[in-house]
């Protein structure tokens, strides 16, 4: 918890906290929202053709498969007895080898087979890589994907669904996502390799946090803020560290992971923004982990070959903090840095909305970086205090610097939780930049303090951390409608059994798009740069059709 707990007024009536009441007086409908923008038309439009597509695909398949089970059975019958007699007569001249073609991870037998004869241009456009899923399968997850999007178009453009304000109970609150916790400890408590911060871990991590960031904007619990902003300040820091991690060990700067890197944080985004009519920055998260992770990039692939070079690394990160520092702690700063990208980065014909988000956690990808590059450092300092030592001189220094260390950090996550996080909100939003990342090393300590926490996690959260990003998005849409200031209702006069309800079908839906959006990036960016350039260019040429397509409909007024 964080922010002003302890000033919750206690004598608040019942009544005006009550979630039943308010479930009944203020139900209602939010009015659809006007007019039908060209890209929501063009999407539309896009959508239908793939759908007709798809169908006249599937109707091939199934005519391809009736005819050879009916057609071929009848001819087969009529020339059996001719096709006996000459097998027994003919003798192969050249002796006959059978190749079993390659499979692909795909399960597709065309890994190796080279295509013969002339192929029609339609062909040619079909064609992909041997690891890349095939087009049909594209076209139905497409199908998929876009009745998903007209679901968002629904319930947060046209407000199909009624809408209740929201009410906050720390009670209901607490209570719930404290038997969350239990429930995912007692119940899918998993065994994973021990290692430092390892990828189950920060999942798990990335969960739970999702939970109360997503249930903070349900509930409006205000008086949490000052802890969901350090929640997002770790989503910074994963942002810093897991990229930094990935560059370091891979050494993989190359366009095809930037590319796909780049679809992964945005293509959910853009298709969202273009379905519910918001700006690309509303959506704050995802903005901010692009800008740090380009910043993360461009730091580790400047002069790549020196890398492995201590003292040229230092000079890399004392730049990177004085760049950080003179585009965010330099008041007006940020406005000109920025300026360029305004077309992208603007809200309501200013960069305000985005200086604001961007300054809260401008340090935290910074500290993350840091942290992995010294990542084996603290690994065998961690390994000296937990393996047993012969010497017992050792193995007691090890116990006491271990339990040192620990009362020291506990005693400085007491003090500021007293003097940093119980502030008010206006006051925390300025000291947060520089104090969240003393919140996030010290749970990092207790989280891997002894082997056994190393090597166990929460499997429900760390299942949750997964879709991180698709939760985040379909919360504003699907979860909550009216730019989330208001709850979408399913169950009119049930709030718990319509908190049930909504809840299911928005992890659902999350998860459902979470692996859509790793197909497309998948299908899209085959290790086939040919391949990557015709899909783009297809891909290009099709949306542009459909863009045409709705510009003429609004001129000549047929929609």
């Amino acid at each position: 918890m964080g922010g002003a707990i302890y000033k919750d007024a206690p004598a608040i009536k019942y009544e005006e906290r009550n979630i039943y009441l308010n479930s009944i007086q203020t139900l209602g409908r939010l009015p659809p929202t006007r007019p039908v923008t060209l890209h929501q038309k063009a999407l539309f439009i896009l959508w239908l053709s793939v759908i007709l597509i798809w169908s006249c695909l599937k109707c091939k398949r199934y005519i391809s498969m009736w005819r050879d089970k009916y057609g071929t059975k009848k001819e087969g019958d009529e020339v059996e007895t001719a096709t006996k007699e000459k097998d027994n007569v003919l003798i192969s001249l050249y002796p006959v080898t059978k190749h079993e073609p390659s499979v692909s991870r795909f399960g597709r037998g065309d890994a190796t087979e080279e295509s013969t004869g002339t192929r029609s241009i339609f062909e040619k456009l079909l064609e992909t890589d041997p690891d890349q899923p095939s087009f049909e399968e594209f076209l139905t997850k497409a199908v998929i994907f876009g009745a998903i999007m007209l679901y968002f178009w629904l319930c947060d453009y046209q407000h199909v669904w009624p809408k209740t304000n929201k009410q906050y109970s720390r009670d209901i609150f607490v209570f719930l996502f404290a038997l969350l916790v239990i429930v995912a400890a007692v119940y899918t408590t998993r065994k994973t390799p021990e290692k430092l911060v390892n990828r189950d871990q920060t999942e798990e991590w990335k969960g739970w946090m999702q939970v109360q960031f997503v249930w903070y904007h349900y509930f409006d619990a205000h008086e949490v803020f000052n802890s969901i902003r350090c929640y997002i300040a770790a989503y910074v820091w994963m942002t810093g560290f897991g990229n930094f991690s990935y560059f370091w060990i891979k050494k993989d700067y190359s366009l095809f992971r930037l590319l796909r890197m780049m679809f992964r944080l945005n293509f959910l985004v853009v298709m969202v923004m273009a379905v519910t009519r918001n700006e690309f920055v509303r959506y704050y998260v995802c903005a901010m982990h692009t800008y740090w992770f380009i910043t993360v990039y461009v730091m580790l692939a400047v002069f790549k070959s020196r890398n492995e070079n201590r003292y040229f690394m230092a000079a890399k990160f004392v730049v990177y903090l004085v760049v950080n520092a003179l585009i965010f702690d330099i008041p007006g700063a940020p406005y000109v840095v920025f300026w360029p990208f305004q077309f992208i980065l603007n809200v309501r014909g200013n960069l305000r909305y985005w200086v604001y988000r961007s300054t809260l956690d401008h340090w935290a990808t910074w500290v993350g970086m840091l942290c992995a590059y010294n990542y084996p450092y603290i690994d065998r300092f961690l390994h000296f205090l937990d393996k047993k030592h012969e010497n017992r001189r050792t193995a007691q220094v090890a116990i006491l610097l271990k339990i040192w260390i620990t009362v020291a950090l506990f005693g400085v996550l007491v003090m500021w939780f007293h003097f940093v996080l119980m502030q008010e909100r206006e006051y925390y939003k300025i000291i947060h930049p520089y104090t969240s990342w003393i919140a996030i090393l010290i749970y990092l300590w207790f989280r891997n303090l002894h082997p056994s926490f190393r090597s166990h996690y929460l499997g429900l959260f760390s299942w949750l951390g997964k879709i991180t990003l698709e939760t985040y998005l379909s919360q504003i849409h699907i979860y909550m409608i009216g730019n989330a200031q208001k709850i979408l209702i399913y169950l009119p006069r049930y709030p718990m059994l319509n908190f049930m309800l909504a809840t299911v079908i928005y992890v659902a839906v999350s998860y459902v798009l979470f692996h859509q959006t790793l197909f497309f990036n998948t299908y899209i960016f085959p290790k086939n740069m040919a391949i990557i350039c015709k899909n783009l260019i297809v891909g290009t040429v099709w949306l542009g059709l459909c863009y045409l397509l709705s510009f003429i409909f609004n001129i000549v007024v047929i929609w």
